[in-house]
């Protein structure tokens, strides 16, 4: 057996039998309770070290610092803050699990993204999982895979603010990446820009997951990056 189980990577066709340490079956990239990380790297133990793996988030941080350089650091506080909330109350609303309570400048972004999710998604295959990517050694968590009603399967990355950024399509590319070769082979993917008034959404589909030019050439950035933080580091 490999140090990243197979059987836990791609349980959606080949469901681990040991289960997970809370006796459910693992989902894809979780260890199941007889294969833990364990000590440092090694040539038989590529997953040891992950700790020190970079996620999305951090190798994009420079250059989402920039775009948002002549943002007052107060403003762009209260907006993570909210960001990060609006994440978990709509992975709660794709896991079908009821919301209440949320804050309520909380509530119209929640209701845009139940107009999408509601009329767009048959199924949630991911929400809000973090995959690993031995080859590359680093890790990330998308905001959702879904199965749509026409049938594809689409990886959607949630946002808050109002205006679309460029960057947008590097994180997007990552994703992909991850997505790939955690044997969730997407058909589509994109932004959905929720609305702070309850509005329909704005999706953003970027074709292609990494076949076209423009995929291509976002993968490229980001892996550029990646290099970029690895030296770095």
């Amino acid at each position: 057996m490999s140090e990243t189980c197979e059987t836990c990577r791609f349980w959606r066709t080949t469901k681990c039998a040991a289960g997970s340490e809370e006796g459910r079956y693992p989902a894809a990239g979780e260890w199941c309770a007889v294969w833990q990380p364990k000590g440092p790297a090694t040539r038989k133990d590529p997953m040891g070290n992950v700790e020190s793996w970079p996620s999305v988030t951090q190798v994009m941080s420079p250059w989402t610092a920039q775009a948002l350089a002549a943002i007052p650091e107060k403003t762009l506080a209260a907006a993570a803050d909210r960001g990060t909330g609006v994440h978990l109350y709509c992975a709660q609303v794709a896991r079908g699990a009821f919301v209440f309570g949320a804050p309520a400048e909380y509530e119209g972004y929640i209701k845009s993204f139940e107009r999408w999710f509601f009329t767009q998604v048959k199924e949630t295959v991911l929400a809000e999982r973090r995959l690993y990517d031995e080859g590359l050694c680093f890790h990330g968590k998308p905001d959702l895979i879904v199965r749509q009603v026409d049938g594809r399967l689409a990886l959607v990355d949630l946002k808050t603010p109002v205006a679309h950024q460029k960057s947008w399509g590097m994180q997007l590319a990552a994703y992909k990446r991850l997505a790939d070769v955690n044997g969730y082979h997407v058909d589509v993917a994109g932004t959905l820009r929720l609305d702070p008034a309850g509005k329909v959404p704005k999706m953003k589909w970027y074709e292609g997951s990494g076949r076209t030019s423009n995929d291509s050439q976002a993968l490229s950035a980001f892996l550029s990056a990646l290099t970029v933080w690895n030296f770095l580091h």
